[in-house]
């Protein structure tokens, strides 16, 4: 009996020395919540996962033992657990960066660029220029359905341009290379402007600093076409630097974008990551 008591007494107070670690994980691109991540100990693969916030709680019994952090799409995040012993309640972010899959792509030829699903939608496209965005920045088109029929999305072309940069030693520098993030949105025809997210899986796309039409094949990932038209969106975003440059930067490629100052209603917006308000305002800077 005395070694019973002993024994409970024992589990007792090693529980209580436990240090709780709490938190929640967020893609490291978007800042979004992360669901159904595993977070476990890599001793004894016993863990946790996380909510629809992100969020998760886990007991640390062994602060010499690691965490593992995984999910779906994501790299592995290892985690040291001797970095958190000094207190009993731990709360923080951890980031999980994406994997970046190579979707089907081609290069075409010709300077048009087209939408298709079973036919080619093409955008109104009065004035394009070629321009040259930071990190973070996103602007969205929308793609109008005519037939208003419901439809999957099974291509996008992107109209890229080599981005010279600046002379140094009589070469052209240019300062990083970009990665795409491909969005697509229900558009709003009360507001007239983007909406909900139809896919909200990041679709990244790294870059050549070339001249090109790049064509992205995106059949296998049956993203619905809604009847009233879609709205795609390209986020410039860093997948490989650290600590780059969030204005004044010169990245190549630089991305064809159209637009009209008199068009109405609008069908081209834009916005920036690093901005007070991550909201969509009309792409208003084209004249002519």
């Amino acid at each position: 009996m005395i070694r019973f008591l002993i024994i409970i007494l024992s589990l007792f107070f090693n529980y209580s020395d436990a240090q709780i670690l709490s938190g929640q994980i967020l893609d490291s691109i978007t800042h979004k919540a992360i669901d159904g991540v595993n977070i476990t100990f890599i001793s004894t693969r016993f863990g946790v996962f996380s909510d629809t916030q992100g969020r998760f709680k886990i007991n640390i019994t062994n602060p010499k033992d690691n965490l593992s952090i995984s999910a779906i799409g994501y790299k592995n995040k290892s985690i040291l657990l001797s970095d958190f012993n000094n207190q009993k309640i731990y709360e923080t972010v951890f980031y999980l960066s994406p994997k970046i899959e190579q979707l089907k792509e081609v290069i075409i030829k010709n300077k048009k660029t087209e939408y298709t699903w079973e036919k080619v939608l093409k955008t109104k496209r009065e004035n394009e220029v070629i321009m040259g965005f930071q990190f973070g920045t996103e602007n969205c088109t929308f793609i109008e359905n005519p037939y208003k029929k419901k439809g999957k999305i099974k291509s996008i072309s992107l109209d890229l341009k080599k981005t010279k940069g600046y002379l140094v030693n009589k070469k052209y520098k240019v300062d990083y290379l970009a990665a795409y993030n491909i969005k697509f949105y229900n558009y709003n025809d009360k507001k007239g402007r983007p909406d909900t997210e139809i896919y909200n899986k990041n679709i990244i796309i790294e870059l050549e600093n070339k001249t090109y039409l790049l064509k992205i094949d995106l059949d296998s990932l049956q993203i619905n076409f809604p009847e009233n038209g879609v709205c795609k969106g390209v986020e410039l975003i860093n997948a490989k630097y650290i600590n780059p440059k969030q204005s004044f930067a010169f990245i190549g490629p630089n991305m064809g974008f159209s637009g009209k100052k008199e068009l109405y209603p609008k069908t081209s917006w834009s916005r920036c990551r690093y901005e007070n308000k991550f909201d969509f305002e009309p792409f208003t800077r084209f004249y002519g």
